[in-house]
């Protein structure tokens, strides 16, 4: 992932119930890590060609990966373990910030029933007011905004350790 993207997953509110009982304000990596994956007999293939309309697929690295758009720029990601949805992911590449992907993001919020869930773990809302203030808080956006700033911070982060 490049420093000026935004990077969140989704994941439906019935696998953090399943896995937690409860819809959590935020996901510890060890919980993340022990995730459900998607049930599949509420998995639409709908989704396929509604990230169609908004960006290309693409070949992947991997072929346990089905990939929209670019991996350096805007990006969907689909990962599979054994057949099965695992993980769902969305870059936005906030140096050319397409607002098109607000529709798409919750379209998905509300065709999955699902949140979002920031590098922090931080659990949100797929609505566009949530969305744009999960983007104000991340660490791309602080990038875009004012890279040597960004850099600066990096540095004396390292400094004080």
């Amino acid at each position: 992932m490049a420093v000026w993207q935004f990077q969140f997953n989704i994941i439906p509110k019935s696998v953090l119930q399943q896995a937690v009982g409860q819809a959590p304000q935020i996901i510890s990596d060890e919980m993340a890590d022990s995730l459900p994956n998607w049930d599949d007999s509420k998995y639409k293939n709908q989704e396929k060609e509604l990230f169609s309309k908004y960006l290309s697929p693409k070949k992947s690295w991997s072929i346990d990966i089905e990939l929209w758009g670019t991996e350096e720029s805007d990006c969907i990601e689909l990962i599979y373990e054994s057949k099965l949805l695992a993980e769902f992911s969305i870059r936005l590449d906030l140096r050319h910030f397409n607002k098109k992907l607000i529709h798409l993001i919750e379209e998905l919020g509300n065709l999955f029933d699902a949140v979002g869930i920031n590098e922090k773990g931080e659990v949100f809302p797929l609505k566009s007011e949530y969305l744009k203030t999960e983007i104000q808080k991340s660490q791309a956006f602080r990038f875009v905004k004012d890279p040597h700033a960004f850099l600066d911070s990096l540095s004396s982060k390292k400094a004080e350790r």
